[in-house]
């Protein structure tokens, strides 16, 4: 597959302006990856993994860092209220 580089925007810069998005896993590759996607769409961001590794992420992209284990019915529902 190779890249569209120069090529049409698929999406706008604002398509999730002032929406806020969980990402799970996020201290690791995929979810690092998928949040400054997200962030680069305008998404207001929570960041959450069961790592503390996620607190220092939220700390530099102004995001709410929340460490969770998503195993756990009790701590989704914490994260949720959140």
């Amino acid at each position: 597959m190779s890249a569209n580089h120069g090529g049409p925007k698929i999406f706008s810069s604002d398509l999730f302006r002032e929406r806020v998005i969980l990402v799970t896993g996020a201290a690791g590759g995929v979810g690092s990856a998928t949040a400054e996607l997200l962030h680069s769409l305008g998404a207001l961001l929570a960041l959450a993994d069961k790592s503390e590794g996620v607190l220092q992420k939220a700390a530099t992209s102004k995001a709410l860092g929340i460490t969770a284990d998503f195993r756990s019915v009790a701590e989704c529902e914490r994260v949720i209220q959140r």
